[in-house]
């Protein structure tokens, strides 16, 4: 009987917190979009788009844990005549047939059914393109040209990097990326490197060492479990999708810096 009454008060909370969630994220939302037409710099839109995302997750695992209530004072009581020992609850004791005010009480059961439903979907998508990342470092090449990752030594002293940082050569990206944390590695498209000039190089590399530099390949980690939890949100997916616009606007600004070149870079 305690294990179902808990399973019960799970499903009500996670049912509230659901509910609950939509709501808190829209007024989040509309509090940033009043002050993003001002903010003029990159970092400072990336850094209000992540904490008003972090601040969704927050506000959703406070009202779980607040209205979370097991009801462990009635463990031992038989179950009700009806009751129906499943996430399904009995159709003659929902309130909707006692009462003609609306309550989406009788609806949580179904709600968090198909939240779980997706949140696995997800969590599937989410490990499979982790699995996808560590077959992308483990076919990836070594440059050729020593003298690549020379300069990407020297350009992660520039930026203070204190972690070594591989080049490589991949098959099977098509735009130059990051890859890890500990041990960060820089994959570039077979072939670019040479179809490209010096200082365009360097630029390009510039730019994904300030990923690096920023920690961005973590901070993207945990953007994607909250997207992963939140799937059901619109305003979860506008701001993934500002961080992510800003974060490589970011990366830019620093891209630029190094390499004293806009125009250059542009291209």
């Amino acid at each position: 009987t305690l294990l179902l009454i808990d399973q019960t008060a799970l499903v009500q909370a996670l049912g509230l917190t659901l509910v609950h969630s939509l709501w808190q994220g829209a007024l989040l939302l509309a509090v940033l979009l009043l002050v993003w037409p001002k903010l003029r710099s990159a970092r400072i839109r990336y850094l209000l788009a992540y904490t008003t995302l972090c601040s969704i997750t927050l506000l959703a695992a406070s009202t779980f844990v607040w209205v979370f209530e097991p009801a462990n004072s009635v463990a031992n009581q038989a179950p009700e005549p009806g009751y129906l020992p499943s996430f399904l609850p009995a159709i003659e004791a929902s309130p909707v047939l006692k009462t003609t005010t609306f309550s989406p009480e009788p609806w949580y059961p179904l709600l968090v059914g198909l939240w779980v439903v997706g949140l696995v979907f997800f969590l599937l998508k989410l490990g499979g393109g982790m699995l996808y990342l560590g077959r992308m470092r483990r076919t990836a090449l070594v440059v050729g040209d020593n003298s690549w990752q020379r300069r990407v030594d020297e350009l992660a002293q520039q930026l203070s990097l204190s972690r070594p940082v591989l080049l490589l050569e991949s098959a099977l990206v098509h735009t130059p990326l990051t890859l890890g944390f500990l041990k960060p590695l820089i994959l570039m498209p077979v072939g670019l490197i040479n179809q490209l000039s010096a200082s365009e190089v360097e630029a390009i590399l510039a730019h994904e060492l300030a990923h690096i530099a920023r920690r961005d390949w973590l901070f993207n980690l945990f953007q994607a479990f909250m997207e992963t939890l939140f799937y059901y949100h619109p305003a979860v997916w506008w701001l993934s999708d500002r961080i992510r616009a800003e974060r490589e606007n970011c990366c830019d600004d620093v891209a630029v810096a190094l390499s004293g070149n806009p125009l250059m870079y542009a291209k």
